[in-house]
């Protein structure tokens, strides 16, 4: 079951590494006022003044924000799940409370999978906005608003499927019952 998981991560690290990639390949060419913020026909409207702390903020909270999940998804859940199962507000709490540890950490799973999920898409959202400003300040054709359709559909699909795998794993009836 871990490989799954792995592989997202897999995904997420090499997201942030294309993130920062794209931060410090583009830090040279934008100039030293950049627009930070454009409105809906593409025109700036607010202006962010070049520095190593306002261009690589993105990629710092991305990274941030990917390795806390990481670090929840992947060491304080299965903890928490083994020590404190009460705590978890789930569909057929009874069933999950009746799980051995294992079981209860094979049983959130899915969660784990969608945390990755999540920061998967987040990375990728963040890495297009960042492009988007890059663009926006150099002048060159920005990029679609395809990105953050692809990053809705990620959290929804990730959804939909966190939920359907939550259910079959929790609403199977037991051997005794």
């Amino acid at each position: 079951m871990k490989t799954p998981l792995a592989l997202l991560w897999f995904f997420v690290l090499l997201s942030l590494s294309w993130l920062w990639w794209r931060a410090i390949a583009w830090y040279p060419s934008i100039p030293d006022r950049y627009p930070s913020r454009f409105d809906i026909a593409g025109r700036p409207v607010s202006w962010a003044t070049k520095s190593y702390g306002t261009w690589f903020l993105l990629p710092t909270i991305s990274t941030a924000l990917a390795l806390g999940l990481l670090v929840f998804a992947g060491l304080a859940l299965p903890r928490l799940a083994r020590s404190s199962p009460g705590l978890f507000n789930l569909p057929h709490k009874q069933r999950f409370l009746a799980l051995d540890p294992d079981g209860r950490v094979r049983a959130l799973f899915p969660v784990r999978c969608f945390l990755a999920v999540v920061a998967l898409a987040t990375t990728i959202l963040l890495t297009w906005v960042l492009e988007a400003l890059a663009r926006g300040s150099t002048e060159l054709h920005g990029p679609t608003l395809l990105w953050p359709g692809v990053f809705l559909g990620f959290i929804f699909i990730g959804v939909a499927i966190m939920s359907w795998a939550m259910h079959r794993t929790l609403g199977r009836p037991t051997a005794a019952g």
